[in-house]
């Protein structure tokens, strides 16, 4: 399955967590996501810094049967980046690997 590419625009000074669902379709049922850990990794280049917000640091919390990741923006390793933008990769962990869902840039402002 490839990666959707979707580019997302933040105010560097929300704490508002940004919650997303994932669904079978647009309309559709959304998809169980019980016992996957998530990562969110936000690099400033190729080969540069990379903070990442993970289900494992509390960057996303726990991931469940109604389909939403909720990235939480008033997490530590997200308040340390400054306004600007950075490339993304949001990456869900199977047993049986790693599936890169969604990724983009992200613009704080």
């Amino acid at each position: 399955m490839p990666s959707a590419l979707f580019d997302i625009q933040l105010d560097q000074a929300d704490t508002v967590p940004y919650e997303l669902t994932w669904q079978e379709t647009e309309s559709g049922p959304p998809i169980d996501l019980t016992g996957l850990a998530a990562r969110l990794e936000i690099d400033d280049r190729i080969g540069g810094t990379t903070v990442t917000l993970s289900t494992a640091n509390g960057g996303i919390l726990a991931l469940g049967a109604d389909g939403v990741i909720s990235i939480q923006t008033a997490h530590a390793n997200f308040r340390a980046l400054a306004v600007g933008q950075y490339r993304y990769r949001l990456i869900l962990t199977y047993a049986s690997g790693d599936l890169t869902l969604m990724a983009g840039k992200l613009v704080l402002s």
